[in-house]
């Protein structure tokens, strides 16, 4: 698909200034909305925020303490993600992942 400078913006919504726009145009050759875009970019951010490849701030003294403290919020990167998700399912006319009903038993029925 070919990202028009309105899809741009709503990708950079999502995953704000990186990477790179010549990128984020190499990732839209293989999506068909811009919502895949940018669910490329946040799956990968959350990926590395799992494999402790996040930023850290450290704290030390030498020779006695030394703290280092992830600063990924894998929390915020979910909601993103299912966000998107639920976007794309709606543009496909499903609106849920999810059926509800009830279930019963033949042998069960009084």
């Amino acid at each position: 698909m070919d990202l028009s400078q309105r899809d741009l913006e709503r990708v950079r919504d999502y995953v704000g200034d990186t990477p790179d726009d010549t990128t984020l145009y190499l990732y839209a050759e293989d999506a068909t909305r811009w919502q895949e875009v940018a669910l490329r970019v946040l799956y990968r951010r959350r990926a590395n925020a799992a494999a402790g490849g996040s930023s850290a701030k450290t704290f030390a003294l030498d020779g006695v303490l030394s703290v280092g403290l992830a600063t990924a919020d894998t929390k915020s990167l979910t909601e993103a993600i299912t966000d998107l998700e639920a976007q794309i399912a709606a543009a496909n006319g499903s609106s849920s992942g999810m059926s509800v009903g009830l279930i019963r038993r033949p042998d069960r029925y009084r």
